[in-house]
């Protein structure tokens, strides 16, 4: 193996690495949300639900004011994807259009 194929080979296993811790905390909150209550709050991890259910769900919609809070919290998220999108749209114009020092690290 020459010491490019090596190296690409760490590098990717580096990178499957990262992947794996980054979606281990999304694949626990999928896998807690299906548990059952006695196995969210055992001692020892339950990896895998070996008996999947919807109470929890069906649990928090049931709560009051559940549907006031994710009205507020699709309101906050749609708000904030908006001014984001328009400042995003404005600095890509400012950067295609006008010469500034700096501006090669931007378009390269």
């Amino acid at each position: 193996m020459t010491t490019r194929a090596a190296r690409k080979t760490v590098f990717d296993s580096v990178a499957v690495l990262i992947l794996v811790v980054m979606l281990f905390p999304i694949y626990w909150m999928v896998s807690t949300a299906l548990k059952p209550g006695k196995d969210i709050l055992s001692l020892t991890p339950v990896w895998f639900p070996t008996h999947a259910t919807f109470d929890n769900f069906r649990t928090a919609m049931g709560q009051p004011f559940f549907w006031n809070d994710v009205v507020n919290s699709l309101t906050v998220v749609l708000s904030v994807v908006a001014i984001s999108i328009a400042l995003a749209f404005l600095a890509a114009v400012s950067v295609a259009r006008f010469g500034f020092r700096g501006r090669t690290a931007f378009v390269s």
